[in-house]
């Protein structure tokens, strides 16, 4: 006989289970990919010289992502599986932050779980998944989700070391793309959500408010020195 505390620990793993497997067999023909366009010299790059993380390259200055890069260089060569593996990997947890995220904020957990189903499987997210280059967007967003989720711990539990936790990954987030400052949106609906008064808004902000200003501005400073010039980087 199943008891009923057994049925409870079952069905808590059963329905994030349904929730990743289903999102994992959405993206399972990315097996076939292989390399395009800008991935070529991103990758050549890190062949060349391996961890040149802040030289712009393709546009793109991006040292967290080409640390990925880099390190698959060595993993994986030239094998394209291996590069896309990680990025569906990436994008699973993704979902599954995204779906404990919802909980947090107060939703019901079968709409968490169809909302982050929904959203996991979107085709409009394709190109992120289906271009090496284009998955830069899915590991800075596994930096803002995770970073949003641990920050939300600090606020529950008012330890110091979510926060620390917390902005670290909001950096790594920044060291991706800089529209981890997404963060702050995500940060601002659960900070209202929990009805906070003006002042405790602005203490629970400040950390946040000052690290990613420090951040836009050493991004800034990077592409300036590498004389980057700003409408070729958002292309």
């Amino acid at each position: 006989m199943i008891s009923p505390a057994d049925k409870e620990f079952w069905k808590a793993r059963a329905l994030p289970a349904s929730l990743l497997g289903l999102t994992f067999l959405s993206w399972v023909g990315i097996y076939n990919l292989s390399f395009i366009s800008d991935d070529f010299p991103l990758l050549a790059e890190q062949f060349i010289k391996p961890f040149t993380l802040f030289t712009p390259t393709a546009y793109f200055i991006a040292p967290v992502f080409k640390l990925f890069l880099s390190i698959g260089t060595i993993l994986f060569g030239t094998a394209a599986i291996g590069y896309y593996a990680i990025i569906v990997i990436i994008h699973l947890s993704n979902v599954f932050l995204f779906f404990k995220l919802l909980q947090k904020f107060g939703f019901d957990e079968k709409v968490a779980l169809v909302s982050a189903l929904a959203w996991g499987t979107l085709a409009q997210y394709a190109e992120a998944l289906f271009w090496i280059s284009g998955s830069v967007h899915v590991f800075t967003l596994f930096f803002v989700l995770f970073s949003a989720y641990t920050a939300i711990r600090w606020e529950e539990s008012n330890k110091i070391y979510f926060l620390v936790i917390s902005i670290l990954l909001l950096v790594s987030g920044f060291l991706c793309r800089e529209s981890a400052v997404l963060f702050l949106f995500i940060w601002a609906m659960y900070v209202v959500i929990r009805k906070y008064k003006i002042k405790e808004i602005i203490l629970k902000f400040l950390p946040f408010i000052v690290i990613i200003g420090m951040l836009i501005i050493v991004m800034q400073l990077l592409r300036s020195f590498a004389g980057l010039e700003p409408q070729k980087y958002m292309n």
